[in-house]
């Protein structure tokens, strides 16, 4: 997957994030093994394995200014553990221990590398069993990030 676009790095850049400290497996192209840290997706989480992560962004217009290059980016972090809630919400909470609050993270890489002033998180929920069992739970954070184009330079 070639991170070109302002809203991939910046999904991926989490992902990698992430799995720099040790809290995923991210890769980009490829199935992941079977084995081994949680996987993490982008949009939405397939069938397997049980314990998973996927980030989806999503837009909030009521945040946006037309003049100024400040964004914030939402961005839904879905965690899927075992039949037993506790994987879900452990899974939850080291995402949380890494991101809410951090400040001045560059996600990504090139031209549309993400320059960050913070991320936090805005809410949770508790999503409970699917139809296998396994329990899931949203987070939805908040980047706050520059994001300049030709009508709002920076």
């Amino acid at each position: 997957m070639t991170a070109d676009g302002w809203t991939t790095n910046l999904v991926v850049g989490l992902a990698s994030h992430l799995a720099a400290a040790g809290i995923v497996r991210w890769q980009p192209t490829g199935a992941y093994a079977p084995t081994g840290l949680p996987p993490v997706f982008l949009r939405s989480l397939g069938d397997a394995p049980d314990v998973a992560v996927a980030l989806a962004p999503y837009g909030d217009p009521e945040t946006e200014d037309a003049g100024l290059s400040d964004v914030v980016q939402a961005v839904q972090v879905r965690t899927r553990g075992t039949t037993d809630p506790v994987t879900a919400d452990n899974l939850a909470d080291a995402i949380w221990d890494e991101l809410h609050g951090a400040e001045m993270l560059r996600l990504g890489e090139g031209e549309a590398m993400v320059a960050t002033t913070l991320i936090r998180r805005r809410s949770t929920a508790v999503l409970g069993a699917d139809a296998a069992g396994r329990y899931e739970r949203v987070c939805n954070y908040y980047i706050q990030a520059s994001r300049p184009n030709r009508h709002r330079p920076d």
